[in-house]
C-alpha cells in the first residue's frame, strides 16, 4: 500500500512539472515580443530626441544670421511736429543761470517764440525735484512754462533723456536748444558733429544772451 501511494505522488509530481514546463514554452515567444516592442519604443524615443535636437541645433545656427535689433526709438510718446518747431533740452536750459531756474526756462521760450519757434520741450524724469523736491509731469510742467501739454515730454525714469532728444530730433530735422555738447552720442548720431543743429545761450544779467556762434 505505502508504495502504491508513492508511486502515485511521483506520478502526479511529474506532471505538474510537465505542466509548468509547457506554459514557459508557450509565454516564451510572448515575451521575446514584448521586449522586441521595448527596444522598438526606446529606439522611437532616441529617433525623436536625436530630432528635436537637429532642430533646436538648426535654430540656433539660424539665429546667428539673423539681423541685429535697430536702436530703440524713444518717441514713441512724442507729439506730433508742429511748424516750425524746435526741441528745448529743458533739464539743460534751466542750468543756464546756474541753479535750477524756470524763470530762465520761462525766458528762453518766450525767445523762441518771438522768433516763429514752436518749443518742444524735453525734461529728465527728475525736472521737478530739481525745481521744487516734487515730481513734474507735462500738464504740471506745461503750466508752470504757459506753453501746451502736448509740447512737453517728460522721461520716464530710467530713461535716459538725452537719447530721446536726439532721436526726435534726428528723426524731424530739427535743432536743439541746449548747452549739452552730447559728446557720448557722437556715435550714435551724425547731427551731434554738426554745429549748425544746436542753439546756444546763455543767462546773463536777466536777460537771455544767444550765442551766435551755436557751439
Amino acid at each position: 500500500m505505502p508504495e502504491i501511494l508513492l508511486t502515485v505522488i511521483m506520478a502526479v509530481l511529474v506532471w505538474l512539472l510537465i505542466q509548468v514546463l509547457r506554459a514557459d514554452y508557450r509565454d516564451a515567444p510572448r515575451r521575446k515580443g514584448g521586449r522586441r516592442k521595448a527596444v522598438a519604443r526606446k529606439g522611437g524615443g532616441r529617433r525623436s530626441n536625436r530630432g528635436q535636437t537637429r532642430k533646436r541645433q538648426s535654430a540656433q545656427r539660424g539665429s546667428h544670421h539673423r539681423t541685429k535689433p535697430k536702436r530703440e526709438k524713444r518717441d514713441d510718446n512724442a507729439p506730433a511736429v508742429p511748424p516750425n518747431a524746435i526741441v528745448v533740452d529743458g533739464s539743460n536750459v534751466m542750468h543756464w543761470g546756474g541753479d535750477p531756474d524756470v524763470n530762465v526756462l520761462r525766458r528762453v521760450i518766450r525767445g523762441l517764440e518771438k522768433q516763429g519757434k514752436t518749443p518742444i520741450v524735453f525734461f529728465d524724469a527728475n525736472a521737478g525735484y530739481m525745481l521744487d523736491d516734487r515730481y513734474y509731469d507735462e500738464a504740471q510742467l506745461a503750466e508752470i512754462m504757459s506753453i501746451k501739454k502736448a509740447h512737453v515730454c517728460v522721461a520716464h525714469s530710467g530713461v535716459v533723456a538725452d537719447e530721446w532728444i536726439l532721436d526726435f530730433a534726428t528723426t524731424h530735422r530739427l535743432r536743439i536748444v541746449s548747452n549739452d555738447r552730447y559728446r557720448d552720442w557722437k556715435p550714435q548720431f551724425e547731427m551731434v558733429g554738426d554745429h549748425k543743429r544746436f542753439l546756444r545761450g546763455r543767462w546773463q544779467q536777466g536777460s537771455v544772451m544767444w550765442d551766435s556762434k551755436r557751439r
